[in-house]
């Protein structure tokens, strides 16, 4: 597993966030949690939010795009 936590901007997140981590994951065949952050920061930035776990075969297990959360799967 690589945990990933970021702030991406709004506009990078949406054009490169979900294939980096893609990305991460088939390269090291691994799960990837990303935790982004979301909403706008102090300064008046907005970040990209979307969280994701991500399996090796590049597979979106889960997404939030924004807010609080856990995200719980039944075996």
């Amino acid at each position: 597993m690589i945990a990933v936590p970021s702030a991406f901007t709004f506009q990078t997140g949406k054009a490169h966030w979900k294939w980096l981590l893609r990305a991460r994951a088939i390269e090291n065949q691994v799960y990837v949690i990303a935790p982004n952050q979301h909403g706008k920061d102090p300064s008046g930035t907005r970040h990209y939010g979307h969280s994701m776990i991500i399996d090796p075969g590049e597979n979106i297990l889960a997404s939030r795009r924004e807010g609080n959360g856990v995200y719980l799967r039944a075996a």
